[in-house]
């Protein structure tokens, strides 16, 4: 009897680690009911699904009053545009002013791993101005980085981040999305202009991410990492409870 406890309290426990290893951008965003209309829509087309499969994703969240360029998009349209607002790295205001010393980066999104991502599409734009405001925009020809970041809406460093933008990203080739020839905020030339894929900045901006470390220089650990040591306790907790039968 005190063996058949002590397994099911090894196995409680060890599913207790590993599920708090895990993320959930619903349960960032469900607290929040200015961004009830955009949590709807990663739910009903289940990319909320595809972010939380991810080891490491930033969201760039609309509230109600920016998700209303969306509302007429048919379902496939719509998994199209929210793909776009989802990047492939953890970032927060701090590590894109850290990491990205140039001010400017591009940057791959969920979007771009689909098979209708044509061109750049499938890219955003990044921009610190000189005021250290932050924009995004679809890195598509004829697109400006005019997508302001707000605030941060909820984080798990370093896997998860979920940040408010002012206007929804919908690049030029996708759901009919305009040129976003206006920019929010100020001009995008000069210092602020937007980088072109496949030039100079774009390839600094790959090498600055993929040696970006986490806030105060720390090793960015992954989920992959984190569920090993999770186990790793489950394990130790285990041996715990059979050396005390």
């Amino acid at each position: 009897m005190a063996s058949s406890a002590a397994v099911l309290a090894f196995l409680l426990l060890s599913s207790a680690a590993v599920a708090a290893l895990a993320f959930d951008v619903k349960e960032i965003l469900a607290p929040e009911p200015d961004f009830s209309s955009f949590t709807k829509y990663l739910i009903d087309t289940k990319v909320a699904d595809d972010i939380n499969s991810r080891k490491t994703a930033t969201v760039l969240a609309l509230d109600n009053s920016a998700v209303a360029p969306l509302a007429g998009l048919s379902a496939a349209q719509l998994k199209d545009v929210l793909t776009v607002h989802v990047l492939l790295d953890y970032y927060d205001p701090d590590t894109l002013d850290r990491v990205f010393k140039n001010k400017s980066a591009l940057l791959p999104t969920l979007f771009q791993g689909s098979a209708h991502a044509a061109d750049d599409n499938g890219l955003l734009n990044y921009v610190e101005k000189a005021d250290e405001s932050m924009y995004f925009g679809s890195a598509a020809g004829g697109a400006s980085p005019d997508s302001e970041l707000i605030k941060v809406i909820g984080a798990r460093p370093y896997d998860l981040s979920v940040i408010q933008v002012s206007k929804a990203i919908i690049p030029p080739g996708v759901a009919g999305g305009s040129d976003a020839s206006a920019s929010a905020g100020g001009d995008t030339n000069s210092s602020a202009a937007a980088p072109k894929a496949g030039g100079d900045n774009a390839a600094s901006a790959s090498s600055d991410a993929a040696a970006a470390p986490g806030p105060a220089g720390e090793k960015k650990a992954s989920s992959g990492e984190r569920v090993v040591a999770g186990s790793a306790l489950g394990l130790a907790m285990a041996m715990a409870f059979f050396g005390a039968l």
